[in-house]
C-alpha cells in the first residue's frame, strides 16, 4: 500500500494526546452508607462495577486511538494493489491516436504514455473479462475485437502507433459505445491528451465514458495552411499560416523549396496570439513538389512542414459570342489557362450544338440560343426557355442591393457603378436574384443539373463597371464560379485522414503506393479509379501502375501530398479535460498509479480512503457508545444504603 498523500501520517501525532487525555485520574468521591454493617457489601458492589467501568474505559480509549489512525490513513489517500482479475465487466479501450499524441516530451511521446496507461489495463482486467481496443483517429479503427487474450491484446497495443491525422474524438466515443453488447456490463476508457476543444454528443459525464489523461504542458509552431493561387497579374502567390503556442520564439524561419533548391526563406513574425500568415510572390517552378518547412524546435514534427504538387496546367476554353468588346475579352483572356475565341453570333436554333466544345459560353448581347446543357454568362440578352420574362429596357437603373455573401459578389463595391441601361425583366421559378436595382433584378443566377446561367442585365460598354477594379475580379468570380479551382495555380495538397481518388488511365488493376517512410502497399484500381485511404503520414505519396506485361501500355506515376494543416492539432494544450479523471501525468486520480506482481506485468492500483474513513466513523460512535453505557454503571455503584462514608474513584 502506497500513500498518494502521505503527509497527512502526521494526524498520527494526536494519538498520544487522546491516550493523556483518557489516563487523567478522577477526583476521590464521597458515599454515605446507613451502617458500617453494610459497608463491606457495598464495597463488593463497587469494585465489581469499578472492574467494569475500567474495561469499558479501556475499550474507549482503543477505539478513539483507533479512530484517529482510521482517519488519518484515509486522509494520506492510501492506494491499494489490486490483483489482476479486480476489474469487472467487459470494456471497450479508445486510445486517441490523432497527431498532437505524437508530440514528445524528453525522450518519449505522449503516445508512448497512452500505451502504457493501456497495458495497465489490460494487466487489470478479471478473468473471463472480454477487452475491445478501439483507434481513434480521423475514423474510428477496431485494432482488436472483443477478446479474453491478454497476450494478444497487449501485442496489438504495442504494435499500434500515433497517426498524423487530425480528428475529434466525439465519433470514435459514439462508435465505441456502440460497441457494447446487450446483456453484458461493458465500459468505455478514453485514453487521450485532452487536445481537442469538445466531446461533442459523447460527453463522458452523460454518457458514462471514463477518460484518463496523458501529457502536460508542450511548446509547438506549425504550418495551419499552405495554398496557391494566381493573382490578377497573371503571377503566383504563396500563401503561408503559421501558429505558435508555449515558449516558441516570435520569429519563426520558413523555408521553401521546390526542385530541389531553396526558392523562399525569410523570419516570420508571429503576432500576440501566436499566429501570423504571409503572402508571398512565387518566382519558383510550376511544377513538382513544393516543401514548405519552419526550422524551430518544437515537441511536435508532423506540422512542421505543409506539402504541395503542382499539375499540369488546367484550361478552360471560353467562346465569346456578340459584338467585339475590348474590355471584356482583356478581362478574360489575361487569366491564364483561359482559351478565348470570339465569333459576332451563333445559330438562333441549332447553336447549342455548337457551344458543347466549350467550357463556358460568354453572350454580349445577341441572340442566343435556346440553351440545353453547359455553362453560359450572358450580359444584356435573355436565351429562350429560362424562366426570366423580358418587360423593356430601364434607364439609368442603380445597385441598391446586392449578396455580399455570394461568391460571385465577394469583395465587390457595386454601390458607385453607373449604368446607361438594363433589361427590365420579371425572375420566374428558381431564379436567384443577387443583386437588384429599386425596379429589376441586376444579377441573378439559374441553375439545374446539367445547365448552370449567370444573367446581367447589362452590357459592360452599357455601364462604367469595366473602368472599375470591380469588373475584373466580378470576372474572376465568374470563371471560379463556372469551373471551381480553374484560377488556382494547379498546386494540389490534401489533409492527413482524407481519401484521394486519382485516375489510373488504361485498363491497370492494381497501382503500387510508396508513402513518406519508403513503404510500398498494393493498391486495387476500380474502373480506372484509385479510392487512397493511407493518407495517415504527412509527406508525398507516390502512386504507380502496375501495368500488365502482354499490353505494352506505358506506365503511370503521380505524387500526393498530404499535410496535417490543422491548427487544433498544432495547440497542444489540454482544453477539454474532465476533472475527476486524470492527473495529467498518465494517472487517473491515482487510481492507475501501477505496482509490478511477481510476473512483471503492471498491476492497477486502487484508492482505499473511504474505506479508512467509514472505519473511523464506526470507531468514533463505538467510543461514544460505550461511554454513555459507563454512566449510568458509574451512577448505580455510587447510590448506598445508610449513613456513614467513604472516598472512592470512578
Amino acid at each position: 500500500m502506497t500513500f498518494a498523500a502521505p503527509l497527512a501520517l502526521m494526524a498520527l501525532l494526536l494519538v498520544p494526546l487522546v491516550v493523556l487525555l483518557h489516563t487523567i485520574a478522577a477526583r476521590w468521591t464521597s458515599r454515605d452508607v446507613s451502617s458500617l454493617a453494610f459497608w463491606e457489601e457495598a464495597l463488593r458492589e463497587m469494585r465489581t462495577s469499578l472492574r467494569v467501568r475500567r474495561l469499558l474505559k479501556s475499550l474507549a480509549l482503543l477505539a478513539a486511538v483507533l479512530a484517529v489512525s482510521a482517519l488519518t490513513l484515509g486522509l494520506a489517500r492510501p492506494l491499494v494493489g489490486r490483483p489482476p482479475g479486480g476489474q469487472a465487466g467487459d470494456m471497450v479501450l479508445v486510445l486517441d491516436v490523432t497527431a498532437s499524441m505524437g508530440s514528445r516530451s524528453g525522450g518519449a511521446t505522449r503516445y508512448d504514455e497512452v500505451k502504457d496507461e493501456a497495458l495497465q489495463l489490460v494487466a487489470g482486467l478479471r478473468r473471463g473479462a472480454r477487452m475491445c481496443v478501439v483507434a481513434a483517429g480521423g475514423a474510428p479503427r477496431v485494432l482488436v475485437p472483443f477478446t479474453e487474450n491478454r497476450e494478444a491484446l497487449r501485442r496489438a497495443i504495442r504494435g499500434s502507433s500515433a497517426t498524423d491525422e487530425p480528428g475529434a474524438p466525439a465519433d470514435s466515443l459514439l462508435f465505441a459505445l456502440g460497441l457494447r453488447e446487450p446483456g453484458r456490463a461493458t465500459r468505455v476508457v478514453f485514453v487521450t491528451d485532452g487536445a481537442f476543444s469538445t466531446y461533442g454528443d459523447a460527453d463522458p459525464d452523460r454518457t458514462g465514458v471514463r477518460v484518463i489523461t496523458v501529457g502536460g504542458r508542450a511548446e509547438n509552431a506549425g504550418i495551419t495552411a499552405m495554398s496557391f493561387r494566381r493573382t490578377a497579374a497573371g503571377g503566383v502567390e504563396l500563401f503561408v499560416s503559421i501558429a505558435a503556442s508555449g515558449g516558441i520564439p516570435r520569429a519563426v524561419p520558413l523555408v521553401v523549396s521546390a526542385a530541389g533548391r531553396t526558392v523562399i526563406r525569410r523570419e516570420v513574425t508571429l503576432g500576440g496570439t501566436g499566429h501570423a500568415s504571409v503572402s508571398l510572390p512565387w518566382e519558383g517552378p510550376t511544377e513538382g513538389r513544393v516543401t514548405a518547412r519552419i526550422e524551430v524546435d518544437d515537441d511536435l514534427a508532423a506540422d512542421d512542414a505543409a506539402y504541395a504538387v503542382f499539375e499540369p496546367a488546367k484550361s478552360l476554353r471560353v467562346l465569346l459570342v456578340g459584338r467585339p468588346d475590348a474590355f471584356l475579352e482583356a478581362a478574360l483572356s489575361r487569366f491564364p489557362g483561359v482559351l478565348l475565341k470570339r465569333v459576332d453570333a451563333v445559330d438562333p436554333v441549332s447553336g447549342a450544338r455548337e457551344l458543347d466544345g466549350y467550357d463556358l459560353a460568354v453572350f454580349n448581347g445577341g441572340d442566343p440560343p435556346p440553351l440545353e446543357r453547359g455553362s453560359v454568362l450572358v450580359f444584356g440578352t435573355v436565351p429562350p426557355g429560362l424562366p426570366l420574362e423580358p418587360k423593356g429596357v430601364i434607364t439609368g437603373p442603380r445597385f441598391v442591393s446586392w449578396d455580399r455573401d455570394h461568391p460571385l459578389l465577394a469583395s465587390l463595391a457595386l454601390g458607385p457603378v453607373v449604368i446607361e441601361k438594363a433589361l427590365d425583366v420579371r425572375a420566374g421559378p428558381g431564379v436567384k436574384v443577387i443583386a437588384r436595382s429599386r425596379d429589376a433584378p441586376l444579377v441573378a443566377t439559374w441553375e439545374r443539373e446539367d445547365l448552370r446561367v449567370l444573367f446581367v442585365a447589362f452590357q459592360p460598354s452599357q455601364s462604367d463597371l469595366p473602368l472599375r477594379a470591380a469588373f475584373p475580379l466580378f470576372v474572376a468570380n465568374a470563371l471560379s464560379w463556372f469551373r471551381p479551382g480553374v484560377l488556382g495555380a494547379d498546386a494540389a495538397g490534401h489533409r492527413t485522414g482524407e481519401t484521394v481518388e486519382v485516375g489510373v488511365p488504361g485498363d491497370a488493376r492494381e497501382a503500387r503506393v510508396t508513402g513518406p517512410d519508403g513503404r510500398q502497399t498494393p493498391w486495387p484500381v476500380t474502373a480506372g479509379v484509385l479510392s487512397y485511404t493511407g493518407t495517415s503520414r504527412a509527406g508525398f505519396h507516390r502512386v504507380e501502375a502496375v501495368q500488365r506485361p502482354a499490353l505494352g501500355a506505358a506506365g503511370f506515376s503521380q505524387d500526393i501530398a498530404v499535410s496535417l494543416c490543422d491548427a487544433s492539432e498544432t495547440d497542444l494544450a489540454s482544453r477539454h479535460v474532465v476533472p475527476a479523471t486524470g492527473s495529467g501525468t498518465g494517472q487517473d486520480a491515482g487510481a492507475e498509479a501501477g505496482v509490478e506482481d511477481r510476473s512483471g506485468e503492471s498491476v492497477p492500483r486502487e484508492p482505499a480512503w473511504f474505506a479508512f474513513a467509514l472505519a473511523g466513523f464506526l470507531l468514533v460512535v463505538a467510543e461514544g457508545l460505550l461511554w454513555m453505557v459507563q454512566r449510568p454503571l458509574g451512577a448505580a455503584a455510587s447510590r448506598g444504603a445508610g449513613r456513614g462514608s467513604a472516598r472512592v474513584t470512578p
